[in-house]
């Protein structure tokens, strides 16, 4: 699957600029549609959770997609199924 692949390629680190890009891209996907990036039995999540740790740095996400993770990391506490 093209998801699977692209998220293999992710955390960008030696090109800031498109990193900002894939970033931003990536958390908008996850918020209309988070079982496309995690999989539909979350198989993916841990992956996506070692993206997440890397583009908190201020770098590599600009003010709007540091929001955007803001919002994903708490819909992730809160669900009922990932968050425990």
């Amino acid at each position: 699957m093209l998801i699977t692949h692209w998220l293999s390629l992710l955390p960008l680190t030696h090109d800031l600029e498109e990193a900002q890009i894939q970033n931003e891209f990536l958390t908008e996907l996850i918020l209309k549609n988070p079982t496309l990036v995690l999989g539909a039995n979350n198989e993916r999540l841990e992956k996506f959770v070692t993206i997440l740790g890397e583009i908190c740095n201020k770098k590599q996400s600009d003010e709007i997609t540091l929001a955007r993770l803001s919002v994903i990391i708490a819909n992730l506490f809160q669900d009922p199924v990932l968050g425990p």
